[in-house]
C-alpha cells in the first residue's frame, strides 16, 4: 500500500468517526433539550410497567398480574437495568443515542459490503441525518434497539456469503434475528424468508444450502422457540404474543380508515369498541383470559376481511401507500411534516434509482436479501398497519441504495500508484 493510499484510508476512517460522533450529539442533544418529563411521560410509558413488575419477581405481566405475554421481553429487560440502577433518565436515552448512532456503522457495512466505501460512507452520512431518527430514538420505545438489531442481523447474513468459511457469521445471524422478533414481532415474516435465502443456491441450477441454513434456524428456534414454551406455560398456547388477534381486528376495522395515517392507531381500538355490537361487547368482557380475548378479536378481523374483500384490498393498498408516502404517521406539526418529508421524498426516490442501477452490480443473491425484507414489510403492513416508527426499520437500508445512486453523479476516485 502506498503512502498516499494509506493516507486516504486514514482520512476516511475519520470521517467515519466524524458521522458517527454527529449522530450520537444529536439524538442526544435533542432528548435532553427535550427534558426529562417529556422522556418518562410520552413514547411507549407501558415499557416501564413491564420492567417495575419485571424487577418485583412478577414476570412481563401488567399490573394484578395480567396480559403477561401481550409484549416480548427484550425492551423490557433494557429498561429494567436502568431502573434497577435508578438511572432511567438520562441514562436509557445515553444508551438509545448511542445504539442509533452505531447504525451509521452498519449502513456503511452494508453499503461497503454491495457496492464500495464511498457508498458506503454516504449512506452512514444520511443515516446520521435522518431527522425522523433524531428526533424519535431516543424516545421510550423499543424501535431503536429493534432496527440496529436489524441491521445488524442482515450485515451479518451478506458478510456470510463475502467470506470463505461464513458459519461463525450464520450463527451470530441467527441469534441476532432471534433477539430481534423478542423485541418486538412486527417483521417475524422476514424470519421464514431468511432462511430460504441462506439455504438459497450460490450459482443457477446449484445445490440448495439446507445444512448453512439450519445455522441460522437453531439459535432461531432456541430463543423464539423458548419464548413461545414460557407463553404456554403462561397462556395455555404456544404464542410469540397475544396481541396479534387485537392487532389484526383493530388494522381490519371499518373506522381504520377514518383514524390513519393522521392518528394514532392506538386510538382507533376504543373508536371500534364503541361500535360493537352489545352481544360482541358482552363475549369480550366475558372471556376467560387474554389468549381468549385475543382469538375472538382475531376471528371477528378474518370475518370482516372476509365479508368486505373489495374495502379490505383497498385498506391494504392505502396502507403501504402512506407508508411509502413520506408523510408522519401519526401526523404532526406542519413544520415536522415538512422536515420528515424533505428529507424522506428525495431518499425514497435516489433509493428507487439506485435498486434499478444495481441489477448491474454482479450481487443479485445480496440483494435478494434486502428485497425479501421489504417484502416482509409490504405484507405486513398490508395486513396490519405501519406507522413511521415502524417503517424507520427500512431508512438504513433505502439510505444505502441513495448512497449508491449518488455515487453514480460523482467522479471516479484515481487509484494512486
Amino acid at each position: 500500500m502506498t503512502a498516499a493510499l494509506r493516507r486516504a484510508v486514514a482520512r476516511f476512517r475519520w470521517e467515519l468517526v466524524a458521522i458517527v460522533a454527529f449522530a450520537f450529539a444529536a439524538r442526544l442533544i435533542y432528548r435532553l433539550a427535550q427534558g426529562e418529563a417529556a422522556f418518562l411521560n410520552h413514547g411507549y410509558t407501558f415499557y416501564r410497567d413491564l420492567a417495575d413488575s419485571f424487577l418485583k419477581g412478577s414476570g412481563f405481566c401488567f399490573d394484578g398480574g395480567v396480559d403477561c405475554a401481550v409484549r416480548v421481553p427484550m425492551y423490557p429487560l433494557v429498561v429494567s437495568a436502568f431502573l434497577r440502577l435508578d438511572w432511567l433518565y438520562p441514562g436509557l436515552p445515553i444508551l438509545q443515542a448511542a445504539i442509533s448512532a452505531s447504525r451509521c456503522l452498519i449502513s456503511y457495512g452494508i453499503a461497503s459490503t454491495l457496492f464500495d466505501r464511498r457508498a458506503g460512507l454516504i449512506a452512514a452520512g444520511l443515516t446520521a441525518l435522518n431527522p425522523y431518527s433524531i428526533a424519535h430514538s431516543t424516545a421510550m420505545q423499543d424501535t431503536s434497539l429493534f432496527n440496529l438489531l436489524m441491521g445488524l442481523a442482515i450485515y451479518l447474513l451478506l458478510q456470510s456469503r463475502e467470506v470463505p468459511r461464513g458459519l461463525p457469521f450464520k450463527l451470530a445471524a441467527g441469534v441476532v434475528l432471534g433477539l430481534a422478533t423478542l423485541t418486538t414481532v412486527r417483521l417475524s415474516l422476514f424470519l421464514p424468508l431468511a432462511v430460504v435465502w441462506v439455504a438459497w443456491p450460490s450459482l443457477p441450477g446449484g445445490p440448495w444450502r439446507l445444512r448453512q441454513a439450519a445455522m441460522v434456524s437453531i439459535p432461531l428456534i432456541v430463543l423464539v422457540g423458548g419464548w413461545m414454551i414460557r407463553n404456554w406455560s403462561v397462556t395455555g398456547a404456544p404464542v410469540l404474543t397475544t396481541e396479534s388477534g387485537v392487532s389484526l381486528w383493530v388494522a381490519n376495522n371499518p373506522v381504520t380508515t377514518e383514524f390513519l395515517p393522521a392518528r394514532s392507531v392506538d386510538e382507533i381500538y376504543d373508536a371500534a369498541y364503541a361500535r360493537l355490537p352489545e352481544e360482541r361487547k358482552r363475549r369480550l368482557a366475558g372471556a376467560d383470559s387474554e389468549l381468549e380475548a385475543d382469538r375472538l378479536l382475531w376471528q371477528w378481523a378474518i370475518e370482516q376481511m372476509r365479508t368486505n374483500p373489495g374495502q379490505t384490498l383497498s385498506a391494504m393498498v392505502r396502507k403501504v401507500g402512506w407508508s411509502f408516502s413520506g408523510q408522519l404517521s401519526p401526523e404532526r406539526a406542519p413544520f415536522v411534516q415538512w422536515t420528515y418529508a424533505a428529507y424522506s421524498v428525495p431518499l425514497h426516490l435516489l433509493a428507487v434509482f439506485g435498486w434499478w442501477r444495481s441489477r448491474l452490480n454482479r450481487k443479485p443473491v445480496a440483494h435478494l436479501l434486502i428485497g425479501f425484507l421489504f417484502v416482509a414489510f409490504i405484507i405486513t403492513t398490508a395486513v396490519f398497519w405501519s406507522h413511521t416508527s415502524h417503517k424507520s426499520t427500512l431508512h438504513m437500508f433505502l439510505g444505502v441504495y441513495a448512497a449508491f445512486a449518488i455515487t453514480q453523479w460523482l467522479p471516479r476516485p484515481v487509484t494512486p500508484g
